[in-house]
């Protein structure tokens, strides 16, 4: 049994959100200001995330093992008492570029009506083919035209730095929108 009441929480440049970020800060932030670093969770949120982490880490070799392998499908095994990636079937995922959009279970402190969406990509990184793909399947799930915030971490704040993954936002497009950014 895993004991998630004491997780300590990561100190963050700019701390953690007291207000969900608006569409407009999202904009700013990525597309004006560039600082990534901007956008966190609040500390509740922080806290279920790492929680989840705590567990995860509990039954799994690391978090890149836990999403190889529950998000991206890629088969298991067990090695020293713990789950892992199995590499004989992490060498064909990557020869066949998996792709996979998910929503994200652990999003960031944001209005509401606004999504977070992880573009994953198993053997080769994510390019511009890929982005227009998850933004044409996100508005054809969505039902209607949408505006987008995306982009990748820098190496300093990627989680998973062995999976590449890039950020997709996406909200219903609105008539005063895109001021920074395209639309699907």
């Amino acid at each position: 049994m895993v004991d998630n009441a004491d997780v300590e929480l990561p100190k963050l440049k700019y701390g953690y959100r007291t207000t969900p970020m608006t569409w407009d800060d999202l904009e700013k932030f990525i597309y004006v200001e560039r600082d990534i670093h901007r956008l966190s969770r609040s500390e509740s949120q922080q806290r279920e995330y790492e929680q989840f982490k705590r567990r995860t880490l509990f039954e799994w070799k690391s978090m890149q093992d836990y999403v190889l392998c529950s998000i991206l499908g890629v088969d298991s095994m067990m090695g020293n008492g713990v789950k892992l990636t199995n590499p004989d079937d992490l060498a064909l995922k990557k020869d066949e570029g998996q792709f996979l959009l998910v929503k994200n279970d652990f999003p960031y402190s944001m209005s509401d009506g606004i999504r977070h969406y992880v573009l994953w990509k198993i053997g080769s990184d994510c390019n511009e083919d890929d982005y227009n793909r998850a933004k044409r399947q996100l508005a054809e799930q969505e039902s209607g035209p949408l505006d987008f915030v995306a982009w990748e971490n820098p190496p300093s704040l990627r989680s998973l730095p062995g999976i590449h993954h890039i950020h997709i936002l996406c909200r219903r497009k609105l008539a005063d929108s895109c001021k920074y950014h395209d639309t699907a």
